[in-house]
């Protein structure tokens, strides 16, 4: 634990000396769109695996539906609290980013809790004992935490994606689903509505379950997912 009370102390200090531009083409509220190896995209590598895997595909993009549907409340605020940032961030590197790039704070402090994994409540006290985080920011905390498990399905689906019709990876795929269903529902995300094109009394990040707002109960949940 008090390696990722370190890790989150180190990682605020940085994110308070530091200040980007935002890119919305890398940005992990743009998951669905950011591109990944050879150019695919989560999008386009799920046209391509709906061919063989219609019903599953489709259980994706619900989820991507109900995710989006909420981040977009967010997008505006948080760009604005834009740090440069790691893609292979882990409890050592939070110092010294490794492959760094342009992307929200909120982002890179999701990623560093879920390598904590347990110990994700210590990283976010850690943290925001040093720098605090805006209500949006907060209540974002655990929506990255959904859009990291597409994040990760979406590389993996571009490796996939140019072997076609190489058999897809069904088990990943479905694993995410599982997992991504199940945070959605915990943090009260609603779900999309039969025959409309449009999500009913969508709330704002910090409008869902106020009672579980605290930050280190939704670290504890996403380290329950792991």
């Amino acid at each position: 634990m008090e390696h990722a009370r370190e890790a989150g102390r180190l990682l605020a200090e940085r994110h308070r000396s530091d200040s980007r531009e935002p890119d919305p083409s890398v940005t992990l509220v743009n998951y669905a769109e950011s591109p990944r190896a050879g150019g695919w995209t989560l999008r386009a590598s799920l046209v391509r695996m709906a061919q063989p895997e219609p019903v599953l595909v489709a259980s994706v993009l619900e989820l991507v539906r109900r995710l989006d549907a909420v981040l977009h409340h967010v997008r505006t605020p948080l760009a604005k609290v834009t740090v440069e940032c790691d893609r292979a961030l882990t409890l050592a590197s939070a110092a010294t980013p490794t492959e760094p790039y342009p992307d929200t704070r909120t982002a890179e402090l999701a990623r560093l809790v879920a390598e904590a994994r347990d110990d994700g409540h210590a990283v976010i006290d850690a943290y925001m004992a040093v720098t605090e985080l805006s209500a949006e920011e907060q209540g974002a905390l655990g929506l990255f935490s959904v859009a990291l498990e597409f994040d990760q399905l979406a590389d993996e689906l571009a490796l996939w994606a140019p072997t076609a019709p190489a058999p897809p990876p069904v088990d990943t795929v479905r694993t995410t689903v599982t997992r991504a269903k199940s945070m959605l529902d915990e943090l009260g995300v609603p779900v999309e509505q039969p025959g409309a094109d449009h999500f009913v009394g969508v709330p704002s990040p910090d409008e869902l379950h106020p009672e579980r707002q605290a930050t280190t109960a939704r670290a504890r949940r996403y380290g329950d997912h792991r």
